[in-house]
């Protein structure tokens, strides 16, 4: 990661403040903030390979946030809005 995009890493008791940060992140690189949305918000125009691409592309920027104590606790989602979904379910206030 760019050191400008550099944040510090979710370790379970930032969630809001990561939160925030990591969907800015994902807002500047591209167009890997639809993957926050999930596959039904994605753009009629692009194949399922460019969406899953884009979607992993979003999934490995996400785990290089968060601190491998947490990760273990959601390693088996593969999708950047179900590894969301569950930090907001385990973490969130």
């Amino acid at each position: 990661m760019e050191e400008s995009t550099k944040i510090e890493k979710f370790s379970s008791d930032n969630f809001g403040l990561w939160k925030d940060n990591i969907e800015d992140i994902l807002y500047q690189k591209d167009n890997l903030y639809l993957a926050l949305q999930g596959k039904k918000k994605k753009p009629e125009k692009m194949s399922d390979e460019d969406w899953d691409l884009l979607d992993r592309k979003a999934l490995g920027v996400v785990r290089l946030t968060v601190a491998n104590s947490v990760i273990s606790n959601v390693r088996k989602e593969t999708t950047t809005k179900g590894l969301m979904d569950a930090l907001s379910r385990l973490y969130e206030t």
